[in-house]
């Protein structure tokens, strides 16, 4: 491409910008930041809109550059709702620890969503930052196994993430209503790992730290069951609903059953393979149907028995090869547990090698 043709183009996104920040009710001090970012871009360039031939051609990366950032910045924006008058709330289709999800419908784009309201009055700057940085990646990443983030709606003591609409729920509700056959626990398993899988293999990889059943959501595409993650990032978005709101809901799960030993010595932080872990704990709810050390009394209990390498038992009419992948991905040394890849690779052979049954 030309850099003449780039940097016309950069301008042009530029104005598409301008026009679009202006439809962006939800936040308007981060719509006049934009702004100010994008004049920082452009005003170097100014002096090169007349003389075009000055450029040296040494420029072409950087504008290059300029333009995808600027592109990027522009579809994002594309994704805002232009107020939450723009979403329609009906049924509350699930709950978590730090927001109250609903089927809704986003008018402006005629389509069904699911609509996760945060439990947050106020983000300081940083946080919405953060938030608004971790939203930015979320909305582009595309994978058959992970959710699409369609939008986004923030307004002074409202933020609302809009998301695609998956209307058989997460693998946590359908497993305790509906029992899976064989089959169907495999190709679930498999996406999971593969969704899982997709995140990881990111430059920089992105670590979940919140695997459970209820975090993968399901539809159907004709006869075959489709798992898609959610959840993942928005670490201090967590924190500060935590902080700002309390659950009393007592059907809400906890995350403390599925997390790795490692995460409770000193020191211990968030890795793939504690990611891994919590997989292991996540396809063993497939087979057992059941929460995780559902019959102890509290959390010092489950972590006693967690940090001194005690499992779950793993129902009898489990298959071999299923039982294998679960004990090597809670296995208590890090070190031993297989990547997602290799779980991948593991879980099609049995897939196709038909153990379905013990």
């Amino acid at each position: 491409m030309e850099v003449s043709t780039v940097v016309t183009l950069i301008f042009q996104a530029a104005k598409q910008i301008y026009e679009a920040v202006q439809q962006v009710k939800d936040n308007k001090t981060q719509s006049s930041r934009l702004s100010d970012r994008i004049n920082a871009v452009i005003n170097p360039l100014t002096p090169y809109i007349e003389n075009l031939e000055q450029i040296h051609s040494t420029l072409k990366p950087t504008l290059n550059n300029l333009l995808t950032c600027i592109e990027e910045a522009k579809s994002f924006i594309s994704g805002f709702a232009d107020s939450n008058c723009d979403l329609v709330f009906e049924d509350r289709v699930g709950f978590g620890s730090f927001a109250d999800v609903y089927r809704g419908t986003w008018k402006s784009q005629s389509k069904t969503v699911a609509i996760k309201h945060i439990r947050i009055n106020h983000l300081h700057y940083n946080v919405e930052q953060s938030f608004l940085d971790e939203l930015s990646l979320m909305y582009r990443l595309r994978d058959e196994n992970i959710i699409n983030v369609l939008g986004a709606c923030m307004e002074p003591n409202y933020y609302a993430i809009v998301i695609e609409y998956m209307p058989l729920g997460s693998v946590f509700s359908v497993k305790l209503n509906t029992p899976f056959a064989w089959p169907d626990r495999w190709s679930i398993a498999l996406q999971m790992a593969k969704g899982i899988n997709y995140l990881h293999v990111l430059n920089p990889p992105i670590l979940h730290r919140d695997i459970k059943s209820v975090n993968f959501l399901l539809t159907k595409r004709f006869d075959d069951l489709i798992v898609k993650v959610c959840d993942f990032g928005l670490s201090e978005i967590k924190q500060e609903s935590a902080r700002q709101s309390k659950v009393t809901d007592k059907t809400t799960v906890g995350s403390l059953p599925w997390k790795a030993p490692e995460l409770f010595t000193m020191g211990g932080s968030h890795t793939v393979k504690s990611d891994i872990y919590s997989l292991g704990i996540t396809f063993w709810e497939l087979t057992s149907r059941d929460l995780p050390y559902q019959e102890y009394a509290d959390d010092v209990t489950i972590l006693a028995h967690v940090t001194n390498g005690k499992r779950l038992d793993i129902p009898l009419d489990t298959p071999d090869s299923y039982r294998s992948i679960i004990t090597i991905s809670w296995d208590q040394n890090p070190e031993k547990r297989p990547l997602c890849l290799e779980l991948i690779k593991l879980i099609d052979e049995a897939k196709t090698t038909g153990s379905n049954t013990r």
